[in-house]
């Protein structure tokens, strides 16, 4: 199955299925692992399985997720063993977003939605990593790290960080996809950023706030 490069959600009940911290969470690791069972899908997200079908089937309702049948190998292996072949899913998309018009304002409320969903997921990633030994927070091997930065940028100074966070994209993107395709040292990592301007807003009496 090729996925299409974006899906965007337009409509309310759509933004309802994406904002949600699990169903995040679940289309973000069927995106990075590929076709997979919901209980495999269950197992890379940390979860019990029992968990997932209820949102599985919401984001299936809505096309984020894609139902593929089994394949015909899994079928004849689970037949003789005497149980249904399990239900094979992927990500729809690469990327999940809402549709958003900084210019008019159109779908920021959504917007606001989905990104506070982000880093709530971006949150418990960190916090799982409570005392994980694996952690390496210097060096060039760093593995792990959280800081926020306000500063003045030049246009070139900004093209720069901008470039800097493609090459990163771009790295996540390369490692998303199905088993088969991945290195054996391959480890999943999450990356969440947010790169906007700084607008300083009046109050009321038109002083600074």
């Amino acid at each position: 199955m090729t996925r299409i490069p974006v899906y965007t959600a337009t409509t309310p009940a759509q933004v309802r299925a994406l904002a949600s911290p699990i169903r995040l969470e679940i289309l973000t690791f069927a995106t990075a692992v590929g076709p997979c069972s919901l209980p495999e899908l269950a197992r890379a997200c940390g979860r019990p399985a029992d968990s997932l079908y209820r949102h599985a089937r919401l984001l299936l309702k809505h096309n984020m997720l894609v139902a593929i049948k089994a394949p015909a190998t899994d079928r004849k292996l689970r037949a003789g063993r005497g149980r249904r072949a399990e239900l094979v899913v992927d990500a729809a998309a690469e990327f999940y977003r809402v549709g958003f018009d900084p210019l008019t304002g159109r779908g920021a409320p959504a917007f606001r939605r989905l990104s506070a969903t982000a880093f709530k997921a971006a949150s418990g990633v960190l916090r799982d990593n409570e005392g994980n030994p694996e952690l390496v927070l210097a060096g060039p091997d760093r593995n792990f790290g959280v800081r926020s930065i306000t500063s003045w940028l030049t246009p070139e100074q900004l093209r720069v960080v901008v470039e800097a966070l493609d090459t990163a994209k771009n790295q996540f993107e390369r490692g998303i996809g199905p088993a088969s395709e991945r290195p054996a040292d391959a480890v999943l990592h999450h990356f969440t950023y947010v790169l906007a301007p700084v607008v300083r807003r009046r109050s009321e009496t038109g002083r600074e706030g």
